[in-house]
């Protein structure tokens, strides 16, 4: 993480440019004032925690180069999961609390908002894949309705239909429709875009510490209503989650292990609080969206995880046991 000493959200006077930033290398003295967000945050001089992260690392490779392969997949090599975080959520429903706490309220909103970004990332990649730039550079407005996705998927598979039996080059009325239809499209890439490169961060951070705090109550064996409770402070030099109770004010104070997923996840959500307000000029596309994808997956691997916490929040089960485990769903 990255800690501030004496950091208020009103004297940030700069933001870094994130232009090929990818989530966990981030410029750390461009991100000096960057402002306090809920639970935690980072900016600083000197990030302890990093460090830390890099000799864990190092040594953990180390290890990995003694032990062999499977050292490396089942305790370092992320898997990839295939699934929607609608489905994840719902294969996982059993042991994970994510359900109940996205059952109603604001909660309930930020998942739509989080399966939005998860759509938009596959749409964006899809119409990367047309190379719309050869039949125009034209755009056409868009508005974004009720229906925006729904007539985006129409009008993608309607050009992709097009494409497969039409000369672009070669008046015709199908010609002169796929260039409209490029258009058109080129009009839903600029929305669906942007609203990766302004929203996508905020959004994911936002889901990640639910996931980072219900991850500790599952492992701690206690409710999911007890989740107000818990909080990712931004002040510790340790990734740590605390939890206080309200009837005594004890605090219990639980660290995570750099090789846990639940670490990367709070990585990630530290490293896209701090690209949040970044304008959406400076921000790279191909590194945003890479960016959260990476994010996203990470998510879903924790929900597929199992937790106990012994003053440490770890995980049950080793990642060759989800992949396994994601085979069989």
């Amino acid at each position: 993480m990255k800690k501030m000493k004496n950091t208020r959200k009103d004297e940030r006077e700069q933001q870094p440019s994130a232009g090929g930033i990818h989530l966990g290398h981030i410029n750390v003295d461009g991100l000096e004032n960057a402002g306090k967000h809920v639970d935690m945050k980072g900016s600083s001089k000197f990030n302890f925690k990093k460090i830390i992260i890099t000799i864990v690392l190092i040594a953990t490779g180390a290890a990995t180069l003694i032990n062999g392969i499977p050292h490396y997949n089942k305790y370092l090599n992320t898997p990839d999961i295939p699934y929607s975080i609608e489905d994840t959520i719902s294969l996982n429903s059993d042991s994970i609390f994510i359900d109940e706490l996205c059952a109603n309220g604001e909660n309930s909103i930020l998942l739509e908002q989080v399966g939005n970004i998860e759509l938009y990332l596959q749409m964006s990649t899809k119409l990367d894949e047309l190379h719309l730039e050869r039949y125009t550079e034209n755009v056409t407005p868009v508005e974004e309705t009720e229906n925006f996705e729904n007539d985006l998927e129409t009008k993608y598979q309607s050009f992709v239909a097009l494409v497969a039996q039409t000369d672009k080059d070669i008046l015709s009325q199908d010609a002169i429709k796929l260039h409209q239809l490029a258009a058109e499209l080129n009009g839903y890439k600029k929305i669906v875009d942007s609203k990766i490169t302004t929203e996508g961060y905020s959004i994911l951070s936002k889901f990640g510490i639910l996931v980072v705090k219900s991850s500790l109550l599952s492992g701690s064996g206690m409710s999911y209503t007890n989740i107000e409770n818990s909080r990712i402070p931004w002040e510790s030099e340790e990734y740590v989650i605390n939890y206080t109770d309200p009837s005594t004010g004890k605090e219990f104070v639980t660290s995570v292990p750099a090789v846990s997923i639940i670490h990367r996840v709070m990585e990630c959500v530290y490293d896209a609080q701090s690209l949040e307000d970044v304008a959406e000029e400076e921000l790279s596309l191909p590194t945003v969206k890479k960016d959260l994808n990476k994010f996203l997956n990470y998510i879903k691997v924790a929900m597929f995880s199992r937790y106990e916490n012994n003053g440490s929040l770890k995980s049950t089960v080793n990642y060759d046991e989800i992949r396994e485990k994601v085979k069989t769903k």
